[in-house]
């Protein structure tokens, strides 16, 4: 009788699959689960650093085993922070499944108090009933596969530089779920899989799309996980809380956070431990409002009087500890310049396309191949892009300096950091005009804020290109870092309950200083982690140095590059013109013995744009070396 069924479930299984095509690799079938196995019996198990035994169900193994999945295994989750911190090679793969066991510990404390609550914490908002068994399946299923959308130095390529659209959105998600080919051979797509091994599940959940059908699985995961579903509510009548479930994948004290603060600190050399007791203080709560039913998660800080001092201290100690990581590991100067390195390298790349239509389709191209391309393959990849190109390039000079620093980042021949300048090292009226200038919040939606990310990456290139003419350098040898400042503004979303009251835990502080001010000064902190920073090849550094030229460039970045109208009076000519009489005084110069002239007059000199219209210092300098 064994034996039959598991042949009914192949046949079953044979029946999902799309019909090979001709010429494809064969098509693989996933091995049935086992029949005395329940869907969410957690009947396997796996080790890792940090959280030990993880243990899941067939079907997540199922998953997990995916190809969909199985490439997370090549993605650092600190992206290029291993060229600082060495021991920083874990991968994606291993969070992911860090988070579920996070998640359980988070989904066990919740059922726990739930079944111990003896009374409702006032008079609108009562306990929930914990979570049903459709809730805590989908919620694993969640938390395994909220990071499927990432590719390889995916945070920088994406959040950070705005070169690609997030790994998160529902279109990255919906790309991994439907892809049916990986390396060259067929495979039921993991959404089939999903939508077949959660149908129970997604029958329980009842959840209804805009189109009035029900969801499937699949369709209800995207629901869960998407940054584009930030406002998805749960069907009216239903029992499935679709925020909720959100919030314990991936709002602000999270699976996400609790497992990735203490995996990246170990890994970068730094171990922290994580103190559960604060998921003691977890609940759902419900109220009726309006005749709609609302429900949050929240951390329970107390019915009356002060809020609990021990949980507010944890919440802290996590938000601390996300700011240091950043501060010491994600902004390090090093990561930055190795950062700028590799925007440079596709920059390039991007630009040997002719029209913006061809360079959007070369950069979607780029995309998916990086599907199945691994962190270390990345600049490999790279530079083989960059040598199909440079036949049709008309500067195959700078294809070659392209290429080159592809093979320097893969060796760790860095740039050097050389000129950052911070939100307070700027006039107040020009950090606006130059974050704008060089930088858009990528998460911005509209047709709108999309050229406007590509226009400041656009001028990310021409700023780097413009300041190497200014004083000769070679091609490639200077690189910009600049992201948005809208990063890490969101920083303490958590639901909270405090006196009656629930909110976000920023919300809740402004109106009765939960955290004695230490929320905002946070806040503070990370905007002053923005900045734009500029690293230098080592060589050309040395050269500059030697030749008394480096402040005269530094000043040349301040006065052109980072210029902003009424930042230096009403033109930064005077400063300009200052800085080039110093390059035809200085013996190492190449400008060194032309003569300063009026840029009206300076027809036969090379036009350089600095974006911001402000003029070059070559402008002021005669093509010509002056007799004598």
């Amino acid at each position: 009788m064994a034996a039959k069924k598991q042949n009914a479930d192949v046949e079953q299984q044979e029946k999902l699959l799309p019909e090979p095509k001709e010429g494809e690799g064969e098509v693989l079938v996933p091995a049935a689960a086992p029949e005395e196995a329940s869907p969410d019996e957690l009947s396997k198990e796996t080790l890792l650093p940090v959280t030990g035994m993880v243990r899941l169900s067939p079907r997540e193994f199922e998953v997990v085993d995916h190809p969909s999945f199985q490439r997370l295994f090549e993605i650092f989750q600190l992206g290029q922070t291993n060229l600082v911190y060495r021991g920083a090679t874990h991968m994606r793969g291993e969070h992911a499944i860090g988070c579920l066991a996070a998640a359980t510990a988070m989904m066990d404390a919740i059922e726990r108090r739930a079944n111990r609550e003896p009374f409702a914490p006032g008079d609108s908002w009562q306990y929930a009933a914990p979570l049903s068994d459709a809730e805590k399946a989908l919620t694993r299923l969640g938390v395994l596969l909220h990071d499927i959308g990432h590719l390889p130095a995916g945070h920088t390529l994406e959040d950070e530089l705005g070169l690609l659209p997030n790994h998160d959105g529902t279109k990255r998600i919906d790309l991994l779920l439907d892809r049916e080919e990986w390396h060259g051979r067929r495979q039921l797509s993991l959404r089939d899989l999903i939508d077949d091994r959660y149908r129970s599940e997604a029958e329980q959940a009842a959840q209804v799309g805009e189109d009035g059908k029900g969801l499937t699985a699949s369709q209800l995961l995207v629901r869960l996980i998407s940054s584009d579903e930030k406002e998805a509510k749960s069907t009216d009548g239903t029992e499935f809380r679709v925020g909720v479930c959100r919030d314990i994948i991936g709002n602000t004290i999270c699976a996400d956070l609790i497992d990735y603060l203490h995996r990246d600190w170990m890994h970068i050399g730094k171990p922290r431990e994580f103190d559960p007791r604060l998921l003691e203080y977890m609940r759902i709560l419900t109220r009726n409002r309006n005749g709609s039913r609302q429900d949050r998660l929240v951390i329970h800080l107390g019915r009356k009087g002060r809020p609990r001092p021990d949980a507010v201290t944890a919440i802290m100690d996590l938000l601390e500890s996300r700011y240091q990581l950043a501060e010491i590991a994600l902004f390090h100067r090093v990561k930055l310049a190795a950062t700028g390195m590799l925007e440079r390298v596709i920059a390039e790349y991007r630009d040997t396309f002719a029209n913006e239509n061809e360079q959007e389709k070369a950069l979607d191209d780029l995309l998916l191949d990086l599907l199945e391309c691994s962190d270390p393959e990345l600049t490999r990849l790279l530079e083989e892009k960059l040598r199909e190109r440079r036949g049709k390039s008309k500067n195959k000079r700078r294809i070659d300096a392209a290429i080159d620093l592809a093979r320097r980042l893969r060796m760790r021949q860095l740039h050097k950091d050389f000129h950052a300048v911070y939100k307070d090292d700027l006039a107040p009226g020009s950090v606006a005009v130059i974050s704008e200038r060089y930088s858009r919040d990528p998460d911005a939606a509209g047709e709108e804020a999309r050229i406007a990310v590509r226009r400041a990456a656009e001028n990310r290139l021409l700023g780097v290109r413009a300041l190497e003419k200014e004083l000769n350098l070679p091609e490639c040898s200077v690189v910009m870092y600049c992201p948005p400042r809208e990063m890490n503004s969101k920083i303490a979303e958590v639901g909270i309950y405090n006196r009656g009251w629930v909110d976000s835990l920023n919300k809740l502080d402004e109106r009765g200083g939960i955290t004695g001010g230490y929320l905002r000064a946070l806040q503070e902190r990370f905007e002053g982690l923005w900045r734009i920073s500029f690293a230098i090849d080592p060589a050309v550094c040395k050269n500059l140095e030697e030749n008394d030229l480096a402040d005269a460039f530094r000043r040349l970045v301040d006065t052109t590059t980072l210029w902003a109208e009424g930042d230096i009076g009403e033109s930064p000519e005077k400063d300009v013109r200052e800085i080039a009489e110093t390059l035809v005084s200085r013996r190492g110069s190449p400008w060194f013995g032309h003569a300063i002239v009026q840029p009206a007059l300076n027809r036969e000199q090379e036009t350089i744009d600095h974006p911001g219209g402000a003029p070059s210092a070559r402008s002021f300098i005669s093509p010509k070396r002056v007799p004598g």
